[in-house]
């Protein structure tokens, strides 16, 4: 579990500074290549691309698409919220053309 909270907080702080100098599309690709090389290894060490015809079950397409809904949402308000010690979210511009006032 100690592991998985460092994981976690590792891939937070990385897609907060990724996503201060690339869009959102950009952190999304990366994350998907490492993501899709990462659990498509784990699952050939376990078999699973035995059956593929499993794939096309209707409960694990609906799935996929609540974690790329979910995925998606996650990234985008991650890169909206303030980071600690900044005063502006991670995304926002720092042209002082497009600064609102005050910050």
């Amino acid at each position: 579990m100690s592991i998985a909270t460092a994981a976690f907080t590792a891939n937070d702080t990385m897609t907060r500074v990724a996503s201060a100098s690339m869009n959102m599309g950009q952190v999304m690709l990366i994350r998907g290549i490492f993501a899709t090389l990462l659990i498509g290894l784990l699952a050939w060490s376990q078999g699973v691309f035995a059956s593929p015809r499993q794939a096309r079950h209707p409960l694990l397409l609906l799935r996929a698409a609540a974690e790329t809904t979910a995925t998606v949402a996650f990234l985008v308000a991650l890169s909206r919220e303030r980071v600690a010690g900044r005063g502006r979210p991670a995304a926002a511009s720092t042209s002082p053309a497009t600064a609102p006032d005050g910050l």
